[in-house]
């Protein structure tokens, strides 16, 4: 996978090709850092496009979730998120939060 740059005329070339222009002799390293790089563009484009859908799912999501509030109890609502309010561990890890934001608070 070579990555292709474009100018401002227009005219595309590699990154291989980028580097002869500028005198560099192209090394089997520097070929394949490019090719990292690429890739590394095309996974970080894919992670930020599954994020934002993530991101507009759970609004949505929320936002059907606050318009059906006194609608079913509290227990029922939460299990649409898949949080289960009845299970102690919710409670110890909700307050373990509350914890953590009161001692950042004291140390300010």
């Amino acid at each position: 996978m070579v990555q292709i740059f474009e100018s401002s005329s227009n005219v595309k070339f590699s990154c291989k090709t980028f580097l002869e222009i500028l005198g560099h002799k192209i090394s089997e390293q520097m070929s394949d850092i490019c090719q990292l790089e690429s890739t590394g563009r095309f996974v970080e484009e894919s992670m930020s496009e599954k994020v934002l859908r993530f991101i507009l799912q759970f609004v949505e999501e929320y936002k059907n979730l606050l318009a059906s509030t006194g609608e079913e109890k509290a227990a029922v609502l939460a299990k649409r998120f898949g949080i289960d309010i009845t299970r102690r561990k919710f409670w110890d890890d909700s307050l373990a939060i509350i914890g953590k934001r009161i001692d950042r608070y004291c140390e300010l």
